[in-house]
Parts: C-alpha cells; sequence; structure tokens
C-alpha cells in the first residue's frame, strides 16, 4: 500500500504519506475490504483509525474492520488488540456493537494478561493498559466525517398557552433543504433551559419539569449526534431556571439564572466535555436572570437581564474573560430588556433583538 511505503524508514517522504492517509481516510470503507489492508502493521491501523477525519458511516464499521484484521492471523495478532481498542469511539457504537466492543476488551484482557475465568468484566476493561474512561479521553468525539450538517434545533419549551406545561418535543430546521423535521423526543418535558453546541453533539441544561412554576433542576442532557439519543451527563451543581447558556472551545458556561425558590442567581458555572465535570467560574458582579448570552472571540458576553421575575430590568453588559476568570462591565445598552436573543453578524457586530422591556 503506498501509505506504508511513504511513511517507511526506507522511504520516508511526508509530503505523499500525508497525501496518501488522506485519500485512505475518505475512502476507508472500500479500502479496507482489500486484501493488502488486512497485512498492515498495527501502527498504521492504529493511525488511520484514531483519526477525526475517518469517513465511516458508523462508528460499528470502525469496530467490525479491527475485528477482521484481528482474525487474519489470530495468533500473531492477539497480544495487540487490546491497545487497537482503545482508538474506538465506545460512545457512538450501536448498543449491540457495545456488548461486542466490551466482549472484545474482556477477551483481548484475557490474551495479554492470561487471566483465566475472572467474572468481573468492568475491572477487566478498566484494567486495560492506557484505559481510559469515556468521557476524559479522544473516544467522546464524534468523527467530523460520519455525515454532519448544519442543522437549527428547538428542545422543550411552552405548549399550550393555558395549561403552560413544558414539553418533550424535538425539532430541526434542516439549512440545506429548509425544511423542518424531528429528533428524538426528550426523556422528560422541560422548559426554559438552555441550549449550546459543543463537537457536533448538543447539550440542553436546567430549565424547569411540568408545569409552570414546577420543578427547577440541575438534570444536564446531551444529544449524542451519531446515535441520535439523548444521554445524561454529570448534572449542575445549582439548578438553573431561565439561565444563559454558552460555548467556548470544548466548554459549556451557564450563566446565572433563578433557583426554585425564584431567587436570582449570580452563579456561574463551567462544564468541561473531557472530564465530564461541572465547577463554578466567577459569579456575575449582578444577580441576573432571562439575560442573553453568546461567546465570541473566546470570551462570553450577557445583555440585560431582570431580577425577582421582571420587576427589575436591566441594560447591562458584561464580559467574561475564561483565562483569567474575571468579570468586566460593557457600555450600557440604550434600553433596558430581559428575555432577549444576541447574535453576531456578518458585518462583525453584534445585535441585541426583541425581549420584554420597563413598562412606561
Amino acid at each position: 500500500m503506498l501509505y506504508c511505503f511513504a511513511d517507511s524508514d526506507a522511504h520516508k517522504n511526508p509530503e505523499l504519506a500525508a497525501r496518501a492517509k488522506s485519500f485512505v481516510l475518505k475512502h476507508f470503507m472500500g479500502i479496507s475490504q482489500e486484501p493488502e489492508f488486512l497485512q498492515l502493521p498495527k501502527d498504521s491501523v492504529i493511525d488511520l483509525i484514531r483519526c477525526d477525519d475517518l469517513y465511516v458511516p458508523h462508528e460499528d464499521d470502525v469496530l467490525a474492520t479491527v475485528v477482521r484484521w484481528l482474525h487474519h492471523d489470530f495468533e500473531q495478532r492477539r497480544g495487540e488488540f487490546w491497545e487497537m481498542l482503545q482508538h474506538i469511539r465506545q460512545l457512538y457504537l450501536s448498543p449491540q456493537c457495545s456488548d461486542q466492543y466490551l466482549l472484545a476488551c474482556i477477551n483481548a484482557f484475557m490474551d495479554y494478561s492470561g487471566a483465566e475465568n475472572d467474572p468481573r468484566p468492568s475491572e477487566h476493561l478498566q484494567a486495560l493498559p492506557g484505559y481510559t474512561n469515556e468521557a476524559s479521553s479522544a473516544r467522546y468525539t464524534a468523527r467530523k466525517s460520519c455525515g454532519f450538517e448544519d442543522i437549527i434545533i428547538c428542545a422543550g419549551g411552552l405548549g399550550d398557552v393555558e395549561a403552560r406545561s413544558a414539553l418533550y418535543g424535538t425539532e430541526c430546521f434542516h439549512l440545506r433543504t429548509s425544511k423542518w423535521g424531528r429528533i428524538p423526543k426528550l426523556p422528560y418535558s422541560v422548559a426554559s433551559a438552555g441550549l449550546a453546541f459543543i463537537n457536533n453533539d448538543l447539550f440542553l441544561c436546567g430549565g424547569y419539569i411540568g408545569r409552570e412554576n414546577g420543578t427547577v433542576t440541575s438534570r444536564t442532557l446531551r444529544y449524542n449526534s451519531a446515535l441520535a439519543g439523548w444521554i445524561d451527563v454529570a448534572p449542575m451543581q445549582t439548578v438553573h431556571d431561565d439561565l444563559g447558556i454558552a460555548a467556548i472551545g470544548d466548554h459549556l458556561y451557564v450563566v446565572s439564572g433563578h433557583d426554585t425558590a425564584w431567587d436570582t442567581l449570580a452563579a456561574v458555572e463551567r462544564y468541561d466535555v473531557a472530564t465530564n465535570q461541572w465547577t463554578y467560574a466567577a459569579s456575575l458582579p449582578t444577580p441576573l436572570e432571562n439575560s442573553a448570552v453568546l461567546s465570541f472571540d473566546g470570551q462570553l458576553l450577557t445583555f440585560g437581564g431582570c431580577a425577582s421575575d421582571g420587576a427589575l430590568i436591566y441594560d447591562l453588559a458584561y464580559c467574561y474573560d475564561p483565562v483569567a476568570d474575571v468579570w468586566k462591565e460593557l457600555p450600557r445598552m440604550p434600553t433596558a430588556r430581559y428575555y432577549a436573543s444576541a447574535c453576531l453578524g456578518s458585518d462583525g457586530w453584534i445585535y441585541v433583538i426583541g425581549a420584554l422591556i420597563p413598562v412606561i
């Protein structure tokens, strides 16, 4: 295979190797069926399957390829198999394949360690050299080439105006086709939650469950875009309703809101996707709820908001520096408002749109 030839010590050609690797990644499904692929050494196979840009319809196909590579020379390769399994994105396997993955891990561990008839499979998995839990490894990231497209998602919210009850439903707008569709429903009804994207996955945080003025929650959901399903991740440390939310890099920020007692919050929490943990960031200088929040140029911006369910309405604007963990006040808006939306325009200006304003 040209990829191995160009990358070999005897014929080192980095440019040719990079082009050949790019071609293999793009045409992996066809190339992996060729007899030459089964001859590849372990390190070359790992170099391919650990890439985010590996083009596969589903992660199940990667696992099937690795198993096929193993069985081509089982006696020689079974001791190396555990290392290859570390590069399978387990979170994105189908339930059936995920069970097969766990079994393969157990078998590989037994081959590696010589363990026999030990009934504790979870300990087998964790004992694999190089093992890390899925939330703290690259296996928690979806491959970028798995058929993603740009969509706008609406999740939960209020339904019947009279009943004022929260919704389970979700809808998505496909920008390419200009049509509305649906994704799987939420596992519970929720309104006034926060939504944000990180690495092609959607996070839903907080809000209230049930009817209006229902139970305010700290629950956090992640929409697994490769498996098309919602999963629970670590809950926030504080319950938040009518919160602001935005993502910066691999971190999610939930800004203020109010708690179950309708006390307005200044608390700001940061979620780390890699560790699946929430920590507190510097609090807002002013407790706010229903403020407009967005990220811009690596910083967090918040506009307007209210306190005491609209009894106090603000024209405040703040900027948060995540490196220094510091908030600073920006020039105030011309109009005090809450329930607004904020966005970055194509002209480089930030727009704060709509909202409720004080009655004069």
